[in-house]
């Protein structure tokens, strides 16, 4: 990569500038990349500036090889950004998934519905309750008061208020 970096012009002179943190070595003349690359020269950080011909690679490297995992458009943006920069690599990130053909051919575009609830009988008290914390057996309900309805807050009252009691069977 190194190689093909000092042979594009772009990235050659943007290189070499930064390494000597001098912005005048950069040309007035200048193309679109180099303009923004300029523009930020006070947040770039040397990394591995992508040339033009390469970033197909990279894309690949970081989406769709084998160690890649074919994850979304977000941690494939991260792994890119962790290590690469080029001018316009989201969008480039993004069209690469869109048209990846994998991750079209394994994601479905209709949503799958949920199963339908089966019933699940109990065989004695207190074996197996429901969610709105009634036994399920002898259909035995008792009204805890909670201030909400998070998991800790009912795993709470269901522990001080029901299990801990000494009539609770096990």
């Amino acid at each position: 990569m190194r190689l093909k970096q000092q042979n594009d012009p772009d990235v050659a002179t943007l290189l070499t500038a930064k390494r000597l943190n001098d912005l005048i070595l950069v040309p007035r003349q200048r193309n679109k990349t180099v303009s923004i690359l300029a523009a930020n020269w006070n947040r770039l950080c040397i990394k591995d500036v992508v040339p033009k011909e390469m970033i197909p690679q990279v894309l690949h490297q970081c989406h769709a090889a084998a160690t890649a995992g074919h994850l979304g458009e977000e941690k494939t943006l991260a792994r890119v950004r962790e290590q690469f920069y080029w001018p316009g690599y989201r969008a480039d990130v993004k069209r690469y998934i869109k048209t990846c053909w994998e991750c079209n051919a394994r994601d479905d575009p209709v949503p799958k519905g949920r199963a339908p609830l089966q019933s699940q009988l109990a065989d004695y008290t207190w074996q197996r309750i429901a969610v709105d914390i009634a036994d399920a057996f002898s259909k035995f309900a008792e009204a805890i008061p909670m201030p909400n309805q998070e998991s800790t807050t009912v795993a709470t009252a269901l522990v001080h208020d029901v299990f801990c009691r000494p009539s609770a069977k096990n």
